[in-house]
């Protein structure tokens, strides 16, 4: 699906209003206001997640702001691959990964119930003895965890390619070199931002523009009209990949 397109399903089934504000914001340049306004032909709220992102950066009286514009910057990420997994999963396309926090959260809860059930542990002397049925029912339920994991989060990479084949608006097929690159650097980005938002990691000002070019380029060259020596550059760079 096109990325001008309107989406059938907004990223927050509640309307509050807000939309990406298409006039002039200070201190953008040209590009990234052209970015906001490709992100607001996807869906109004990825617009106003980065417009915002950038605005919190540059607000010297926020002495939190490296963390709030790294967490705009973490959510527009999220939101992206949302999106599309939603265009791509009533059109054959996969679906999007079961949320891990809730898994874990009930193996978590059926772990600390055994474990207070069990003969096999004690705080004097540890995890010692016999499996019982109180350990055994967390070992299976481990065991099937590892198996859901296993096949459930690889499905990651696979809305990763579905949304960069739905914002490239050139329809280029592009080889698996490129894709394998493109996707290292986004988890790279990824994780930077949600270290630094949940304060996890030290940074400054400069790396975290740094951190948000990267991305913007990203999303830019997908984004983003191409002239026709950016498409003949790109055409070479296929064809380098696939003679690889």
């Amino acid at each position: 699906m096109s990325p001008s397109s309107p989406p059938t399903t907004p990223i927050d089934q509640e309307d509050d209003g807000s939309q990406a504000d298409s006039k002039r914001q200070p201190g953008l340049s040209r590009t990234q206001e052209e970015l906001r306004d490709a992100l607001a032909r996807v869906d109004p709220r990825l617009g106003s997640i980065y417009a915002g992102g950038l605005r919190v950066l540059e607000d010297d009286s926020n002495p939190d702001r490296l963390a709030q514009s790294a967490h705009s910057m973490r959510e527009l990420m999220e939101k992206i691959e949302e999106w599309f997994a939603r265009e791509t999963e009533g059109n054959g396309g996969r679906k999007r990964p079961a949320p891990l926090k809730a898994e874990i959260g009930q193996v978590e809860d059926l772990f600390r119930r055994r474990k207070r059930q069990t003969g096999c542990y004690s705080d004097e002397s540890g995890w010692t003895g016999e499996i019982d049925h109180h350990l055994r029912k967390v070992l299976d339920r481990l065991d099937g965890f590892f198996e859901w994991f296993a096949e459930e989060y690889p499905r990651r990479r696979a809305l990763f390619e579905q949304m960069l084949i739905g914002l490239d608006p050139s329809g280029l097929v592009f080889p698996p070199p490129l894709v394998d690159n493109s996707w290292r650097q986004w988890r790279k980005t990824r994780d930077y931002f949600v270290n630094v938002s949940h304060h996890r990691r030290d940074t400054s000002p400069d790396t975290l523009r740094e951190q948000t070019e990267r991305l913007e380029n990203f999303l830019a060259n997908q984004l983003l009209p191409r002239t026709s020596t950016e498409l003949d550059a790109i055409d070479a760079i296929i064809e380098e990949a696939r003679d690889a």
